[in-house]
């Protein structure tokens, strides 16, 4: 299970290379978001393991799109 200080450390990384990255290291709702949907996708795709992906690419994709996880 994918914590949310695990998320804290990748958005921590990411705060120079995306504004949001800084705002949602102060949000737990969104960082809780972003770590259940990571779970989720791993879990619904364990029998496809090249579906398989990181938790700093799920973080960066968030970033990017952050209406996944319900955020604009």
């Amino acid at each position: 299970m994918t914590s949310i200080k695990d998320v804290e450390k990748e958005l921590a990384k990411l705060v120079v290379v995306h504004k949001l990255a800084e705002e949602w290291l102060q949000n737990d709702i969104i960082k809780m978001k972003i770590a259940m949907s990571y779970d989720d996708w791993n879990y619904d795709h364990a029998n496809q393991p090249e579906m398989i992906i990181e938790l700093d690419g799920h973080v960066e994709y968030c970033l990017i799109h952050p209406e996944l996880v319900g955020a604009k």
